[in-house]
């Protein structure tokens, strides 16, 4: 990609982190932590403190993707 933006610079611009609290069809739960406050960033599952939580359905997950993703 052409116009493709290093992490370390989006966290230099961010400088906040976000969990995404999934649930799917079963009721069970997973979350992600996407960290774009310290280093070059990072994304990991955890249930880790963030300073903005999102919870959301798997599917609703999915339907917020862009056509390109699969």
């Amino acid at each position: 990609m052409d116009d493709f933006t290093p992490f370390s610079a989006i966290v230099v611009q961010v400088k906040a982190s976000y969990r995404f609290d999934i649930t799917g069809a079963d009721n069970s739960s997973r979350s992600w932590v996407v960290d774009l406050k310290s280093g070059e960033g990072s994304v990991k599952e955890s249930g880790d403190k963030a300073d903005c939580i999102i919870t959301i359905k798997v599917r609703a997950a999915f339907e917020c993707l862009p056509d390109w993703c699969g």
